[in-house]
């Protein structure tokens, strides 16, 4: 019984280790993709396709991930990426893991001339 209980515990805590590193990773991701969404100067880089390349450079327990597009506020100030995914649980494909839901919102790069 006593072994019951510490096996649990121990795949409870490797259940909380895997969702706090995929929750990074996509934190991550959704940093990456902001990065690239605020910065006026990117050029052509899609920032929902770099923040999916760092997911699959890095999130390989994530299971379904997926990118929203950038989405801008109403004057333009502000930029939001949100990055969607599922932890795998570490008692396989009995049960889902938690979902984990990740939007990150970064003002969007401006110039400003010396006269303001």
């Amino acid at each position: 019984m006593l072994f019951g209980v510490l096996l649990l515990l121990v795949l409870l805590v490797v259940q909380a280790s895997s969702w706090w590193f995929d929750r990074q990773v996509a934190l991550g991701a959704a940093r990456e993709g902001a990065a690239v969404a605020a910065d006026t100067q990117s050029g052509s880089r899609d920032p929902a396709r770099v923040a999916s390349d760092f997911l699959r450079r890095g999130g390989w327990l994530l299971k379904d991930p997926q990118v929203d597009a950038p989405v801008q506020d109403a004057g333009a100030h502000t930029v939001t990426v949100t990055v969607h995914c599922r932890v795998r649980s570490v008692l396989g494909s009995l049960f889902d893991g938690p979902e984990i839901t990740v939007p990150v919102t970064v003002p969007v790069e401006r110039f400003v001339g010396a006269n303001g």
